[in-house]
């Protein structure tokens, strides 16, 4: 195998900026975070830092290579500022959302990857995956360490060709396994200990961020989405209507992901118990009552689940290259909407 230097330059690195070789290159410029509100040399590496976040906070965050090395320096030293910035916002449906948004733009550029790539960065995530002539197989202890959060019936260990200890897995596979696990590096210990003046100091960017979250709107508050469209909703919730209306006696979690989405795109009850009209256990009465404490007229209002959560539950069907780079299914639907819309007005 090649070396990583000869694999990995810094200007790759930057897509993946999590990475144990990626930390130790930015350790090596030797430059000093504690200055960073203070010192020119962070400049263009905040803004960058700021955008990144609020990309995630929209489901669009992705990871371009680039050739120039300055460009490529900014935004490896802009992860190190972007976890400062979230620990400085303390928010933890942020720092995941986050988290998401930067293993999915990992996904996609690991598909692209020559296999000694993938196999390095793969080793450099603690997954310790072996090449055979059709895919890869994984021991099962590392296997099950990753796997047991991902909930779809295709991951379960029973499921699974399992010899001498090992599974197979396509190499789809493995990256997705690598997804899950990049997830979790980037959430590894978040929020950083930051001290009380760099958050003051970099208050205005952490004020440009919480107005990005408020206008992207909090899942479960009033976000405006004007007439409905079925046509744009994600594949998931098309899923579950479909098996609604088609007499399938669909799962808790997916009654719930259903209904919490329709209701947070402004759809009414009594248009949402149609929808259920299908089921066979239909009960108008129970179906209302549990539409309105869904709603939040207990006091409790439930929020939309995320694809992370969608995916955990087995509720993740039909995904299409949308959805590679959303991170929730309300941000699919909000994003499918403006596409439509410019769509039309360049028509």
């Amino acid at each position: 195998m090649e070396s990583s230097e000869a694999i990995i330059t810094p200007n790759r690195l930057a897509l993946y900026p999590f990475l144990p070789q990626a930390v130790a290159y930015v350790e090596s410029l030797e430059i000093d975070l504690k200055e960073l509100s203070t010192s020119p040399v962070f400049d263009d590496i905040i803004p960058y830092s700021v955008k990144t976040i609020k990309d995630a906070i929209r489901g669009v965050l992705k990871r371009e290579y680039v050739e120039d090395r300055t460009e490529s320096d900014i935004r490896l030293l802009s992860y190190p500022v972007t976890r400062i910035l979230l620990s400085c916002l303390n928010d933890q449906r942020l720092i995941h959302r986050y988290a998401v948004g930067e293993s999915k733009a990992a996904r996609e550029n690991l598909r692209r990857e020559s296999e000694p790539l993938l196999m390095l960065i793969t080793e450099s995530m603690k997954i310790h995956p072996k090449p055979e002539r059709t895919g890869f197989t994984l021991h099962y202890t590392e296997y099950v360490k990753i796997a047991h959060r991902m909930k779809e019936r295709r991951w379960k260990l029973t499921n699974r060709d399992l010899r001498r200890g090992y599974v197979s897995i396509e190499r789809d596979e493995l990256i997705r396994l690598l997804e899950e696990r990049i997830r979790e590096r980037v959430m590894e210990n978040m929020p950083v200990s930051v001290s009380e003046e760099m958050c003051r100091d970099l208050q205005p960017y952490i004020e440009e961020i919480r107005e990005a979250l408020s206008k992207e709107g909090r899942w479960g508050e009033d976000v405006e989405f004007g007439e409905i469209s079925m046509e744009c909703f994600p594949p998931c919730i098309t899923h579950a209507i479909k098996s609604v209306q088609t007499g399938v006696n669909i799962s808790h979690s997916t009654r719930f992901a259903l209904t919490s989405f329709l209701l947070a795109i402004g759809m009414k009850t009594d248009t949402i118990i149609e929808i259920f009209g299908s089921s066979p256990d239909f009960d108008p009465e129970k179906t209302r009552y549990q539409i309105e404490h869904i709603r939040g007229s207990a006091g409790k209002r439930y929020t939309p689940p995320s694809c992370a959560t969608m995916e955990t539950f087995g509720n993740c069907k039909g995904k299409n290259r949308l959805c590679e780079r959303i991170s929730h299914p309300l941000n699919y639907y909000r994003r499918k909407m403006w596409l439509e819309k410019e769509r039309k007005q360049s028509s």
